[in-house]
């Protein structure tokens, strides 16, 4: 199974919490696809790996996401929050932020990432 980063959906988060980049692999592959990870595939490579993230907001109000593993600044991360099934951006290094989406949160948000691999 692959398909693009950018059309992951909740339901994909669900039944996979990690997901890589193959590009290293024989196959094609270009710099969107992505896979389900697991720990046999990835121990020893060194892919790109995003995660599945639960994101709250200060009233509490949880939401599920994911961004990119071992990444440190928030324009790294690039994380990427479900509104419902509409996925929200959080890296305006290019995509400008559609306000009206933005007006339904209560920031500040927080993330936090489980621990998928031993």
């Amino acid at each position: 199974m692959h398909k693009l980063v950018y059309v992951l959906t909740i339901d994909d988060l669900g039944k996979h919490q990690a997901w890589y980049f193959p590009m290293i692999e024989e196959g094609g592959y270009d710099e969107a696809t992505i896979k389900p990870a697991n720990e046999a595939i990835i121990s020893g490579q060194e892919f790109v790996l995003e995660v599945k993230v639960d994101f709250t907001d200060s009233l509490g109000n949880e939401y599920m996401g994911f961004f990119y593993h071992g990444e440190s600044e928030l324009s790294l991360l690039q994380p990427c929050m479900y509104l419902g099934e509409k996925a929200i951006n959080f890296w305006f290094g290019i995509v400008e932020p559609n306000v009206q989406e933005l007006e339904d949160l209560s920031f500040p948000i927080y993330a936090e990432s489980l621990e998928v691999f031993g």
